[in-house]
């Protein structure tokens, strides 16, 4: 089968919305049917995907997949042979000026594992020559992985056109990569914080500048060779099939609760249910409630405390929960999700609030800061609903999100840091089949639990 597909590696800026977003938002305006990925775990560079190109965008991370063949799995199974298939890296970081810039190893092998092309995209907004000096570092590191297939280059935050000329004259005489155009310095915008992004009340006035400057990128004929895009996901696009995960006869429910402020899982999740064999149902968290025929509920990741207020206004669907809890059939909340079912709430203003009060937990938010996120490795001590005892998955510490029970050391699962090293803490509550975690979870890092879990058996 063929899975055109391009991974656009690009040099990121903080404070800045990554360019890569914007290049997906003026390919999707220019009629480019698109699937979208995001490497490197970024939950705002996610949101922001979603919102300006008005599509799902699933998480892509070789570590927290655990192996190859499951990053392939979840990458097959969101992808589209009809689509570009586009994901959206981070190329590497520069420690200082005079530091050597270095390739993030993850997305190296990333595009290792996925074949097809890579284009690097490149800062340009100090001078041509740096600017070359960086692109001959990225390139001598590249060579050592001969597996990974560089199809051209782009280059951001250039000051003017004559500037970018030398330097593509410059860069065509040394490596072979072909020239995709540039993206002008003044189409950069600051980047949105993570809550504006997931407030209904704030998002739309967000959003403007940001589809006025993909609307003018994608106007711009003579500084971007649009038609490469498709043409270079072509090459190299024949993909060996991953086995597909075997489907459950009985094909259980799901009901997915709907939230702007609870929009962080990214699709991965939920395209693990439905590969084995779930069918989804979206349970707005303002008006709606879980029917008694669902199997199972799943609470996203997100901004909680921005959805509280109506969650708690929705006693039908507070009382729906309930009965999945008392009946015993599945129910799992993940990350920023997790405190709304507890009894109390810290929020980041300091200001205390209820929680539904079906677990015994206490929760706190804080507004989440920018920085890398924590990758976690996840072992369970004893028989559980989820992991039966010593399982494991992987997940994310969700950034300003804190959990506690009664019992200070409480937790189903102990934490690592590192997948060798010491227990960091404990994680992880459940009663008859539903789960809560303040983690991100990897649910493609243990689809057999899952889909035990969805059974009801096995575990428990």
């Amino acid at each position: 089968m063929d899975l055109p597909r391009l991974i656009l590696a690009e040099e990121r800026r903080p404070g800045k919305v990554p360019s890569g977003v914007l290049l997906a938002a003026a390919l999707k305006q220019r009629g480019y049917r698109l699937r979208l990925f995001v490497a490197g775990g970024d939950e705002g560079t996610l949101r922001l995907a979603e919102c300006l190109c008005g599509q799902r965008c699933s998480y892509l991370d070789p570590v927290l997949c655990g192996s190859g063949g499951a990053l392939r799995s979840l990458f097959q199974a969101g992808a589209d042979p009809e689509a570009l298939n586009l994901v959206l890296a981070p190329l590497g970081s520069r420690s200082g000026d005079d530091a050597p810039f270095l390739v993030h190893p993850e997305t190296r092998e990333l595009a290792s594992l996925l074949g097809g092309g890579l284009v690097p995209v490149f800062c340009a907004d100090t001078s041509a020559m740096v600017a070359a000096r960086t692109v001959e570092e990225v390139a001598r590191q590249l060579e050592s992985a001969p597996e990974v297939s560089i199809l051209g280059t782009l280059f951001l935050s250039v000051p003017f056109p004559r500037e970018y000329q030398l330097l593509d004259r410059d860069l065509g005489r040394r490596l072979p990569w072909m020239g995709l155009g540039y993206v002008p310095r003044e189409l950069e915008r600051p980047e949105p914080s993570l809550g504006d992004l997931c407030n209904p009340e704030v998002l739309p006035r967000t959003l403007i500048p940001l589809r006025t400057a993909a609307a003018h990128l994608q106007s711009l004929e003579d500084q971007i060779q649009w038609p490469l895009f498709g043409a270079l996901a072509r090459v190299g696009c024949a993909w060996e099939p991953e086995p597909p995960l075997e489907p459950l006869f009985s094909r259980p429910r799901v009901a997915v609760l709907r939230h702007p402020g609870l929009s962080l899982s990214g699709e991965g999740p939920e395209l693990l249910l439905q590969a084995l064999g779930c069918s989804l149902l979206d349970i707005p968290l303002a008006g709606g409630a879980i029917p008694r025929e669902c199997d199972a509920a799943y609470l996203p990741h997100g901004l909680g405390f921005l959805a509280l207020v109506q969650f708690l206004e929705n006693r039908e669907l507070i009382q729906s929960l309930g009965q999945i809890l008392l009946s015993g059939r599945g129910l799992l909340a993940e990350g920023g999700g997790a405190p709304l079912l507890g009894e109390q709430i810290l929020l980041p203003s300091g200001k205390g609030a209820r929680g539904a009060s079906l677990f015994s937990l206490k929760g706190i938010y804080r507004e989440p800061r920018p920085g890398s996120q924590t990758r976690l490795f996840v072992r369970a001590r004893a028989q559980g609903p989820l992991l039966g005892e010593g399982e494991s998955l992987r997940g994310v510490a969700s950034k300003g999100v804190f959990l506690s029970g009664a019992d200070p050391q409480g937790g189903d699962w102990e934490v690592r840091e590192d997948p060798v090293g010491a227990p960091t803490g404990m994680e992880g509550w459940s009663l008859n089949r539903a789960v809560v975690t303040r983690l991100r979870l990897e649910l493609w890092s243990c689809p057999l639990p899952v889909r035990r879990w969805l059974l009801g058996r096995g575990n428990a």
